[in-house]
């Protein structure tokens, strides 16, 4: 949750900066369920995580929002994928 946090506030950006609060709940419900929470997404999200706070820790941009723009479309495909189908 902290790492969400601090790239969240850390942006500059004030509107991304009030995500972190939704993204800690998110985080912490999902670290709640009584499902299994390691999954076959875990360690390419772990690697992505780490790509991404490597390259913020380089201050390389480009790749920062390359592995930011990779961990949201990934995240986007899983929460698609576990949500029920609607008719």
């Amino acid at each position: 949750m902290d790492f969400h946090t601090l790239i969240l506030r850390g942006s500059g950006n004030a509107v991304m900066g009030h995500f972190a609060s939704t993204v800690a709940a998110l985080l912490r419900t999902r670290e709640e369920e009584k499902r299994f929470t390691i999954t076959s997404y875990t360690p390419p999200s772990a690697h992505r995580h780490h790509e991404l706070a490597h390259a913020l820790a380089v201050r390389d941009g480009e790749a920062a929002y390359r592995w930011s723009f990779a961990t949201i479309e990934a995240t986007l495909a899983e929460f698609m994928a576990e949500s029920p189908r609607q008719a």
